[in-house]
């Protein structure tokens, strides 16, 4: 439980740090703005940086991403309770080395549709359902750029890696339970033949 906690503040401990509070007076009500992923490496460390570099060319890499709506930059993490979006200044998620931005699109929706949307993210993306596999910043980003921007997705690299470690974990999910089904087999029928051997 330990390391779990440890791995999970490593890869979103950027939660609190970043969170200015509730305040949205900066979304004015516009009609439309620009939506920009802003991608970091996962980790503000040389070798991520240079790894990264290197994985980017064949299409992958361990990145922190947050969309950009309306002046605010919009992600997700782990916390104990409570929600695990935040949000900070477009680029400045601390505790990440920044990489570079991605224009998805423009959305049409105002500043106060997305607010609303946000906020119903804020219920739904909870801190304590946060999985670096399976829920994380890329997942939400992914969920929210389908509700900002009709026909935009976010590139490749961005999703590869995390949809590669999802499907690794699922396989060897599968592997442990067919695993545990072939012992409780074996011992059923080791069971079953020192009853007959008793008969």
């Amino acid at each position: 439980a330990d390391a779990e906690r440890r791995r999970e503040s490593l890869f979103s401990g950027c939660t609190f740090a970043c969170t200015g509070g509730s305040d949205r007076a900066g979304l004015m009500d516009e009609g439309g703005a620009d939506v920009v992923l802003h991608v970091y490496d996962v980790l503000d460390l040389g070798v991520v940086r240079l790894a990264n570099r290197l994985l980017q060319r064949w299409g992958t890499g361990a990145y922190h991403v947050g969309l950009e709506v309306y002046g605010w930059e919009w992600s997700f993490g782990a916390a104990a309770s409570g929600t695990g979006v935040f949000y900070c200044a477009p680029g400045c998620c601390e505790r990440r080395c920044y990489r570079e931005a991605v224009p998805i699109g423009r959305t049409s929706l105002t500043a106060s549709e997305v607010d609303g949307i946000i906020r119903r993210f804020e219920q739904q993306w909870r801190g304590q359902h946060y999985d670096l596999f399976r829920r994380n910043c890329v997942h939400f980003c992914q969920a929210l750029v389908r509700r900002l921007v009709k026909t935009a997705s976010l590139p490749a690299w961005i999703s590869s890696l995390p949809r590669t470690l999802d499907s690794t974990q699922d396989t060897m999910e599968r592997t442990a339970s067919y695993a545990e089904a072939g012992a409780l087999l074996l011992q059923s029928a080791v069971m079953g033949q020192r009853a007959t051997i008793r008969l």
